[in-house]
Order: C-alpha cells, then sequence, then structure tokens
C-alpha cells in the first residue's frame, strides 16, 4: 500500500494532495482507516500521475536545490565567490563570501533573499491593491512549507519570501490571488471570476506555480 500521511480535520470529505514526492492525505474525523484507504486505492493512478510530475520537476529544479546556482525573480544565477562579507545579487549571478561552505552562507542568502522579498512584495502590493481597487489591512513575510500565500479573515496578507524567486508574473499572480480573498474567503466560483477579471491567464500562471512547488524546501 501507498505510504502517506493522514491529516485528520471537522471537514466534511477526504482529498489528497502531492506535494515534493510527499502524498497527504485530508479526511473527516469519523471516516475509518479502512474507507481512507480504500479512497487512496481508488486514487492510485492519479497519485502516481502526480508523482511523476513532482519528480520531473525536482529534476528540473535540481540545481537550485543541491545550491549549484539560485533561483531569483525567475533569472538562473551563476555562484560566485567573492571577497565580500555581504551577499551581493546581480543579473546574472549571486556573489558569496570565499571560503565558506553552504551551511556557513545560507543564513546570510536567507537573510539577503528575505530583505529583498520585503521590500519587492510589499511594493507589488500596494501597486496591484490599487490597480484592483481591493485593500488589505497589513502584509507580512512567511516561511510556510507549502502555501505562497494567505490572507486571513481581518485583510492580513501573508506572502512566502520565496517568490522572490519566481518570474514576476507568477509573484503577481499569487499577490492577487490573496487580494481577491479579501472579497471572497473561499475559492467560489466567484472568487476564480475574480481572479481571471484581473489576470485572464490564471490557469496557465496557477500551473507554472505548481511546478515551482519543488523549491520550497530551498533555503531551509
Amino acid at each position: 500500500m501507498l505510504e502517506y500521511e493522514l491529516v485528520r480535520s471537522s471537514r466534511k470529505t477526504i482529498g489528497i494532495s502531492v506535494a515534493d514526492g510527499k502524498v497527504v492525505v485530508k479526511a473527516p474525523k469519523n471516516v475509518s482507516k479502512r474507507n481512507i484507504d480504500l479512497f487512496v486505492f481508488k486514487s492510485l493512478d492519479w497519485i502516481e500521475k502526480k508523482l511523476a510530475i513532482s519528480e520531473q520537476n525536482k529534476k528540473r529544479f535540481a540545481d537550485f536545490i543541491e545550491y549549484k546556482k539560485f533561483l531569483y525573480r525567475g533569472r538562473s544565477l551563476e555562484k560566485c565567490e567573492a571577497k565580500t562579507n555581504r551577499i551581493v545579487i546581480s543579473n546574472e549571478a549571486i556573489f558569496i563570501p570565499s571560503g565558506n561552505d553552504m551551511e556557513s552562507f545560507k543564513p546570510k542568502i536567507i537573510k539577503e533573499y528575505r530583505r529583498q522579498a520585503a521590500e519587492f512584495l510589499s511594493e507589488r502590493l500596494e501597486v496591484l491593491s490599487k490597480f484592483t481597487g481591493m485593500t488589505y489591512e497589513k502584509f507580512a513575510l512567511t516561511n510556510a512549507r507549502s502555501k505562497w500565500g494567505s490572507c486571513s479573515s481581518s485583510r492580513q496578507i501573508r506572502l512566502n519570501w520565496r517568490l522572490i524567486m519566481l518570474p514576476d508574473g507568477l509573484s503577481d499572480y499569487v499577490v492577487i490571488h490573496e487580494l481577491c480573498h479579501t472579497k471572497h474567503m473561499n475559492h467560489s466560483a466567484e472568487f476564480w471570476t475574480c481572479v481571471e477579471y484581473f489576470v485572464p491567464d490564471y490557469k496557465k500562471r496557477r500551473k507554472l506555480l505548481k511546478e515551482y512547488s519543488a523549491i520550497m524546501d530551498v533555503l531551509r
């Protein structure tokens, strides 16, 4: 039987998600383990297809997962050692202090990425809030493992700092997605109509965004 992580909650139906090669099953508290296993068994073809796609994405982003190269706003940056005490990001390369192993300079890279993400994402949030006419109360960065963004009922928007690694078109899609949640706190038809109004090709961007889930564990 396929191994999976089981998460029980007050939800009404069983759901399956596949990300980074892991299978997570979310089920109601009162559903028996036997029925959950049966549901998983009936979904094996779909799960195996998703696992294969996940493995393909891991291979595609292998250089970044293994820190041979770095992603910044959709660009592939070469890793270069330099006589510097700080991390410097240019259009084509990321310069790191010479003579250090990955564990030594990783915290500095995370700090620089977070700094740039805070500046860039707060700016895009302001611009897109004015563009869409949808407002929010607060903005904060997050280090989530499975979500690019979230919006609370109090209209506080949280964005994953790893969005700074993605192409601008994808990070903008996430920002607009969360802004639409200030109007619709669900994924109803009305919500997706709101998203599509501002991002007509949102389905294409949503699909591309899923491919980037392979980098969710980069720089942890």
